[in-house]
């Protein structure tokens, strides 16, 4: 799908989608427990969708009403075939909670999925003797991951530390996990708060988690998403004026850290606990003199490279940017305007960001790729009081 974005002052209210982080862990969580779970207030989105789909595999019942998702534990024996689509959350949550069914795991993806970092699965599985396989986009392994000690080495992502959290909270018996330092730390508060409120315990160490318990069916309400809250939050305080609703102000989800930068006016961003606001903050940046994001080099193992995608959107549309080292750096200045290539969520909703404090606007090409995580972004933006014009859609 291709769109034009207008220049305008976006005003108004909206509701962003839920939390696909708390998504993910409920759904996952809820297909690991004893007896039924409802999650309410879920929005389904491509990622989601891949969520549900791999629990279903792993033979999970689970019925879709509207925003609400019941789900009933699975019971699986032999190996479990499923895609994993686009979603890395999916992928590294799926393979420790198959290893702790004891079942082996055959697992695909699309896009650039299959080659982001898995080394910390690898390495544990090579440790503990379980088979590990990785090639021609296909993800194999098998093992029977009991209760007991592990240690997750090059964590390059809080998902992998998530991921073993809770698979083990699933299980009766106490387990440890060592992982040292993690970036993205404070979504491993958030799986924590979810295993929790499915009746595990969880507690923390120097360097180390402690999980079990198991899990008891229950019912979960899932927050709204700081993450996608995060551009309208930037977007309304640059460019006009926008309020977000639904989003939990004692949140553990780690964008929510938006709100304090935005309200303390800081033109620096580390992007080492914070990756997802990168594409966000670099768009405000252009309209408020400028901003810096250091420690960038994680940002291109994302659904596309989006360290060299945010220095070459920007520049592309007539604005400044440069990457010197492990930072970016942001000029002010509106940029004037374009044309641009999207295959990845976060980037077309920069670009939509842009172009509202453009000269021209900017049309942007495969802005249906904001599927992956808000389907109604484009909807949302319009009725902010942006004017955008599909001009070209696929069937």
């Amino acid at each position: 799908m291709k769109i034009k974005v207008y220049p305008g002052e976006p005003r108004g209210g909206v509701t962003p989608p839920c939390s696909k982080s708390m998504a993910h862990r409920a759904v996952f969580c809820a297909a690991m427990a004893e007896g039924e779970s409802v999650l309410e207030g879920v929005d389904m989105s491509e990622d989601i969708e891949a969520t549900v789909n791999v629990c279903r595999a792993m033979g999970a019942d689970i019925t879709l009403t509207g925003r609400r998702v019941t789900v009933r534990p699975f019971k699986k024996e032999g190996t479990v075939r499923a895609s994993c689509g686009q979603s890395g959350s999916t992928l590294r949550f799926a393979l420790p909670a198959i290893l702790a069914r004891g079942v082996r795991g055959e697992l695909t993806g699309e896009g650039r999925l299959m080659k982001r970092p898995m080394e910390s699965y690898r390495e544990l599985c090579l440790a503990h003797g379980w088979t590990y396989e990785q090639r021609d986009g296909l993800l194999a392994a098998e093992g029977s991951m009991k209760a007991g000690k592990y240690r997750l080495d090059r964590v390059v992502s809080s998902q992998f530390v998530s991921g073993m959290m809770m698979a083990l909270g699933s299980l009766r018996e106490e387990s440890v996990i060592e992982y040292g330092v993690s970036p993205s730390a404070p979504y491993i508060k958030m799986t924590a708060e979810v295993i929790k409120a499915f009746g595990a315990f969880v507690g923390f160490e120097e360097g180390k988690v402690r999980v079990g318990g198991g899990y008891k069916g229950t019912k979960v309400a899932v927050e709204g998403d700081w993450s996608q809250g995060a551009f309208w939050l930037a977007m309304g305080k640059a460019l006009g004026r926008i309020e977000c609703h639904g989003l939990d102000n004692d949140s553990f989800q780690g964008d929510r850290y938006m709100v304090w930068w935005l309200e303390r006016g800081d033109n620096v961003l580390d992007c080492t606990d914070h990756p997802d606001l990168a594409p966000a903050a670099a768009a405000y940046g252009l309209f408020t003199g400028g901003v810096r994001l250091t420690n960038v080099g994680r940002l291109a193992d994302k659904e596309s490279d989006r360290a060299t995608g945010i220095v070459r959107m920007i520049n592309d549309v007539g604005g400044r940017a440069e990457r010197i080292n492990d930072e970016i750096i942001i000029y002010g200045g509106a940029p004037r305007g374009g044309r641009v290539a999207v295959d990845d969520h976060r980037m077309a909703m920069m670009a939509a960001f842009m172009a509202c404090g453009s000269e021209e606007g900017i049309v942007i090409e495969g802005a249906e790729c904001v599927a992956k995580s808000y389907p109604d972004f484009w909807r949302h933006l319009a009725a902010l009081g942006i004017k955008t014009e599909v001009s070209n859609e696929k069937a």
